[in-house]
């Protein structure tokens, strides 16, 4: 995990050229969806296993932000899952959240991410769901600099989908009308 860590770090990333880093972000997403799957098997408490939690939500955040564009959507929604279960880890959940968010027009509108298809917007509305639940979570005690962060990832992706109706109604349309809330003051 460490290796994988390092690999993407900005130091040693910045030396790769353009194929070096397709390549590391594709073995990254694919270490990734590894470790989550081992994780997910040994669901204990124990201070070993807190430990590999830990260590996966720092390496999920630089899975995403490295190689967001090649892993797939369910490797997305398991990188902010992971993330924003680990509960001593507020902040990470928000820049992963952010860092969402802020590729989004990359991804969707650009055409970037592999997934961009209109087939699969029922996928990254999921994704988009729990994105905005993260983003709309701050409330008055939020530090105000983390609130206007959060309130422009928003905005961002807010953009995104004004541009996309067909994905905007996909996310809005949640599971229940408890999510509904949460979600519609926020995007609309």
């Amino acid at each position: 995990m460490m290796v994988l860590e390092q690999a993407l770090r900005d130091g040693i990333w910045s030396k790769l050229d353009i194929a070096q880093q397709h390549a590391t972000a594709l073995q990254a997403a694919n270490a990734f969806a590894s470790l989550q799957t081992a994780i997910a098997a040994r669901r204990t408490e124990s201070k070993n296993n807190r430990l590999v939690t830990s260590k996966a939500t720092v390496i999920a955040e630089v899975v995403v932000r490295r190689a967001g564009s090649v892993c797939s959507l369910e490797l997305l929604h398991k990188a902010v899952e992971v993330v924003q279960q680990s509960t001593k880890f507020e902040k990470a959940s928000i820049d992963l959240a952010e860092m969402v968010a802020s590729n989004l027009t990359n991804w969707l509108l650009q055409q970037h991410h592999y997934e961009a298809q209109k087939q699969r917007f029922h996928d990254w509305a999921v994704v988009l769901r729990q994105v905005t639940s993260i983003l709309a979570s701050y409330d008055n005690n939020t530090i105000l600099a983390k609130q206007q962060r959060m309130r422009c990832a928003l905005e961002n992706i807010k953009s995104v989908l004004d541009q996309l109706p067909t994905l905007k109604l996909l996310v809005l349309a949640p599971l229940n009308a408890n999510e509904q809330t949460r979600f519609a003051h926020a995007l609309l």
